[in-house]
């Protein structure tokens, strides 16, 4: 349960730092400026992206990119801890040898941690590293899961 909490924190947080850049990057729905969310101009109004010579061209270009990126993670997350959470408590219920399953999903909950942080700052081979680490502790959680059910 604390595994399952600190990915729902990190989730959370990666959620609210995609809100962040989406503002920053003029990404928001037009109604949302009504509630104070985003720029008063959006940057394809202006020109800013088709116009490199604009004084906030580059600016903007930064806020797009890690709008993209953070999106990127957020997807990636989807993708991943939703099947994994689902291993991991079907593991438990088929009572899996606990003291393999603990070390599996904190490996994997720092291994999804780590994918962010290194994402988030474009650190390569990290990213891959993390990524790859947490879907072997996928793997493994099944396998155990798999164990437990047969013994």
């Amino acid at each position: 349960m604390l595994c399952t909490g600190a990915l729902w924190l990190k989730f959370f947080a990666t959620l609210v730092i995609q809100g962040y850049w989406r503002i920053r990057a003029g990404n928001r729905p037009q109604e949302d400026k009504k509630l104070g969310l985003g720029h008063k101009e959006s940057p394809f109004e202006i020109g800013m992206e088709l116009d490199p010579s604009h004084p906030h061209s580059d600016k903007w270009k930064r806020n797009h990119q890690m709008d993209e990126r953070w999106t990127r993670i957020v997807a990636n997350d989807l993708e991943s801890i939703p099947l994994a959470l689902i291993v991991a408590w079907a593991a438990v219920i088929c009572r899996a040898p606990a003291i393999i399953h603990d070390v599996l999903i904190i490996t994997y909950v720092l291994s999804r941690i780590g994918h962010t942080y290194c994402y988030a700052y474009g650190i390569q081979p990290g990213r891959s590293i993390s990524w790859f680490a947490a879907k072997l502790c996928e793997g493994c959680l099944l396998i155990n899961g798999l164990y437990g059910a047969l013994k």
